[in-house]
């Protein structure tokens, strides 16, 4: 799950605006919503800090997830810089 973490980091960097399908449960109903990544991928960053800070057993699997998250934002863009810096040739 800890690599599933990284490249959700790096889904949220490249396609901040692309909607996410979610699941939503509504007492007894459930329902579908189109959410922006960026607020979908927020949320899940959020709830894995707070799950982390508050958890009374240490909540060491909640930072793992954090930390997978932040290296894949840091390796995609890492590597968004890199790309933008070298120039491919036009024909291929």
């Amino acid at each position: 799950m800890h690599a599933m973490s990284g490249v959700l980091g790096a889904y949220i960097l490249f396609f901040p605006k692309a909607n996410v399908v979610t699941l939503l449960f509504l007492g007894y109903f459930a329902t579908t919503a189109k959410i922006k990544s960026v607020f979908h991928l927020g949320f899940w960053f959020l709830l894995q800090f707070f799950s982390g800070v508050f958890d009374p057993y240490g909540g060491v699997v909640y930072w793992a997830h954090i930390g997978g998250f932040i290296a894949g934002l840091l390796a995609a863009f890492l590597f968004k810089i890199t790309a933008s810096q070298k120039r491919l040739p036009k024909n291929i």
